[in-house]
């Protein structure tokens, strides 16, 4: 019998992992009956009452230090005891009484909170019930009606569960510093001050920390910072903006003078100067444009020159604005409640007025805010003899002598008029239909030609002559010049005009829409707007710096077919065409330089070696929307994705469930992104990662660019952009504040300077930069679509938008 335990109690701790064998001599066998019995050997007491056996049974028990599994949350606080047969079933439960270990009682945990667990055969654990704790004696109880391997077990003393980080998010510069602190709580949400916690940054390049909590921002980019004690841990956002200089001021670079809307031209012995959106104002001066300002939402309807300055005036939201260039810096002054619309200024003495009670004038050698002296818009200005004249809208015609204004004439006319011109005491305005004359006393109306019918839009006095804008039925737009002898018709162009202004009969310019300047020198209109006119989609940018650019083009007036020009600007800044148009529309361009780069049309894939361009064969029948130049190839993506080099590429197999439309990479990683698609490129596999399993909406994404430690900003047919952080999405509702329709391509040089270019919901384009912290807008000057963004690395940009628009955006 004895031999018989000591093989049982091998097995038990065999079978529980003891590490050892209690022994022969370790346990003890009694034998109880349906009368019951009390069985007691080292701290366990067995309690059978009356009732609880059927027959007589022999009960075997073996105390070891070794054999119970762990119970969670809790901890053994006595020996283990193996009761035989443990497949023995009671009919009443029995009492077992086990001593606990004080001394292995948690610190804190009341013995109270104690109880017993027992193991059976099929390795299945329960805490016995009717459990009592004798404080006195140390004793904890519970009933059974089974045997098995029995313990006493107490709660876990307090360990760190959570841990809450302070401050939880933050934005900072690189160079700053930031204190965190950590909260530790235990199992039973209680603070435990004082714990000690392990600290570091998921980017060291970035930012570092000691064990004090103290984190030193080091470099740009969104940065986890964590706490960890034991298995708890808690984390931060640390946001750190990059410091470094970034492009603010850009000049045009296609087409010249540029491409925003035009409203104002005029001229003195040697310059030429230009007033429109986006802030336009351009001085020509010989065979070189020198742009003065810019600013996108600033609209400029007027210009004034005079020695050493340019003055023009305009509107913002609905706000007047002046903005004066003394030769060395531009300075916008705001005219409140007021829409200016036309401007005089002799450098001296000067007015600008408009839409609204105010106007601005000029004497003491400050402008400064005064009221108007007419309830009605203004529409012209001009200065004689020290004396100011306004037009307005109904016909006012007024002069200012001294700080008094005389009313030239009072009287309203019958129509309002939608623009004017002041010569000396004189006026011209016109109304869709008819041109008004004002003689110095009264108004009359000039007979027109019969033909061309015109719509009239703007009216001018170059010299002695009257000139008046206008378009026909069909759009075609036309001058009326009368210098005394009757008004001689000529077409100027299709394009949508907007102003007209010369210094005679025969020397006139005419301004309009996506930068159309047209000069009229006394026989026919010249167009003197320089470069390609289509809508620049994709840009590659080289060191050199060289930068070449896909340029939707129309062959003929009608558009009967689209196809693709390259722009090439060489390392002197000038841009010329490369090589032949190419059919089809453009769509991607990217390559190692710029003589060996691909441009992804409508008709596939065209490689340029430096000379020509030839045609990929393995894409010749797919649109190729997407290229990217990263580690070990070029990547080239359609309905298809594609790899490879000059005019040999091989095809990946990812998957795709739409067209690609935007590709990125850095390292090894490479993003591509279609309509609701995303896919991640790594090594030789491909994840597809679906923003619906963090919560998000997916979207048509046409942009996106890929940080150096794999994160990724995904953009396109929504307002937020995705942040993919390594782990899942996240989501950035109304990136920099800008109520974005469409985001159309992205950008950088690392995770402190990304740029994201595209359309807002209002039709405007719109430019921002991401310095590591946060999105902010740019302004580039320019209120059209803009459809690309490129650079190098040192930080230089160029932007694309429609009208041929280049941009390029120069370090300060």
């Amino acid at each position: 019998m004895r031999w018989a335990a000591a093989v049982l109690a091998a097995a038990f701790c065999a079978g529980c992992n003891c590490g050892g064998s209690s022994g022969p001599d370790a346990g003890m066998t009694a034998t109880v009956g349906p009368e019951g019995g009390t069985l007691s050997i080292d701290g366990l007491t067995l309690t059978f009452p009356s009732g609880a056996l059927s027959s007589q049974t022999e009960i075997q028990v073996f105390p070891s230090e070794l054999g119970a599994p762990e119970v969670t949350d809790r901890v053994r606080i006595s020996k283990v005891y193996l009761v035989l047969p443990d497949t023995l079933q009671l009919l009443i439960p029995a009492t077992v009484s086990i001593q606990y270990l004080p001394e292995d009682l948690p610190r804190g945990i009341p013995a109270r909170s104690s109880d017993v667990r027992r193991l059976s055969f099929t390795r299945a654990m329960e805490r016995l019930s009717s459990i009592a704790v004798d404080s006195a004696a140390q004793v904890v109880s519970g009933e059974t009606l089974a045997l098995g391997t029995f313990w006493a077990t107490a709660p876990a003393g307090p360990r760190p569960v959570t841990i809450k980080v302070t401050p939880e998010s933050q934005a900072v510069s690189q160079g700053s510093t930031v204190q965190y602190s950590a909260e530790v709580r235990d199992q039973n949400d209680r603070l435990m001050p004082g714990y000690q916690v392990d600290w570091s940054t998921s980017d060291p390049s970035a930012a570092t920390i000691d064990q004090t909590g103290k984190a030193s921002a080091v470099g740009a980019g969104v940065v986890t910072v964590t706490a960890k004690a034991g298995a708890a841990q808690g984390k931060a956002t640390l946001m750190i903006a990059s410091t470094d200089p970034f492009p603010s001021n850009f000049v045009w670079e296609n087409p010249l003078p540029q491409g925003n809307a035009l409203y104002a031209a005029k001229a003195d012995a040697t310059r030429l100067a230009i007033a429109g959106a986006g802030g336009t104002l351009m001085v020509q001066d010989g065979p070189n444009w020198t742009p003065l300002y810019s600013s996108a939402g600033l609209v400029l309807t007027d210009v004034s020159l005079v020695p050493g300055q340019v003055v023009a005036v305009g509107s913002r939201s609905g706000q007047g604005a002046l903005v004066r260039w003394d030769g060395q810096h531009a300075a916008e002054q705001a005219i409140p409640d007021t829409a200016l619309k036309g401007i005089w200024s002799d450098g001296t003495l000067g007015l600008a007025a408009g839409d609204g009670p105010n106007v601005a004038l000029l004497e003491g050698g400050a402008w400064t805010v005064a009221p108007s002296p007419v309830t009605e818009p203004l529409l012209a200005v001009d200065g004689t003899s020290g004396e100011l004249v306004v037009a307005g809208a109904r016909g006012a015609v007024y002069r200012r002598q001294g700080s008094a204004w005389i009313a030239l004439n009072d009287a309203p006319l019958p129509q309002w008029q939608k623009a004017a011109a002041v010569r000396g005491q004189q006026a011209y305005a016109i109304s869709e239909t008819s041109l008004r004359h004002f003689d110095g006393s009264s108004w009359s109306v000039v007979a027109l030609p019969a033909t061309p019918v015109l719509t009239l839009d703007a009216v001018a006095t170059p010299g002695t002559a009257v000139a008046v804008l206008g378009h026909d039925a069909s759009g075609k737009y036309f001058a009326l010049v009368d210098s005394g002898s009757g008004f001689l018709a000529t077409r100027i162009a299709g394009e949508v005009l907007h102003g007209i202004w010369g210094r005679s009969a025969s020397d006139l310019y005419a301004v309009g829409e996506g930068g159309a300047l047209y000069h009229y020198g006394g026989a026919l209109w010249s167009n003197l707007v320089q470069g390609l006119r289509g809508a620049v989609v994709a840009v590659a940018a080289f060191d050199g710096p060289e930068v070449v650019a896909a340029v939707r083009t129309c062959p003929d007036s009608a558009c009967t077919a689209i196809q693709t020009d390259v722009l090439h600007r060489g390392a002197d800044g000038k841009l010329l065409p490369l090589a032949a148009a190419i059919d089809g529309e453009p769509h991607a361009i990217a390559g190692s330089s710029a003589s060996d780069f691909v441009v992804g049309t409508a008709t596939g894939a065209w490689h340029y070696d430096g000379t020509n361009f030839s045609q990929i064969p393995i894409m010749a029948s797919d649109a190729i929307s997407a290229a990217a130049q990263c580690e070990g190839g070029l990547y080239l993506g359609g309905t298809s994705l594609f790899k490879g080099s000059a005019l040999s590429y091989s095809m990946l197999s990812v998957g795709l469930n739409s067209p690609v439309q935007a590709i990125s990479c850095s390292g090894q990683t490479v993003f591509a992104v279609g309509s609701g698609t995303v896919i991640r490129l790594k090594g030789s596999g491909a994840t597809r990662l679906d923003p619906a399993a963090d919560g998000l909406r997916s979207a048509p994404w046409k942009a996106v660019f890929v940080m150096p430690d794999g994160q990724a900003f995904v953009g396109g047919d929504a307002s937020y952009l995705l942040r993919w952080n390594g782990a899942n999405f996240e989501a950035i509702d109304r990136p920099a504040g800008l109520a974005i329709a469409s985001l159309h391509s992205l950008w950088g040089t690392g995770p402190g300077n990304i740029w994201g270019a595209g359309l807002l919901q209002d039709g405007r384009g719109f430019l921002m930069r991401f310095n590591g912290a946060f999105w902010s807008p740019v302004s580039a000057g320019y209120d059209g679509p803009m459809n690309a963004v490129s650079g190098l690395k040192s930080g230089e940009l160029w932007v694309g938008g429609a009208m041929g628009t280049l941009l390029h955006g120069v370090l300060p």
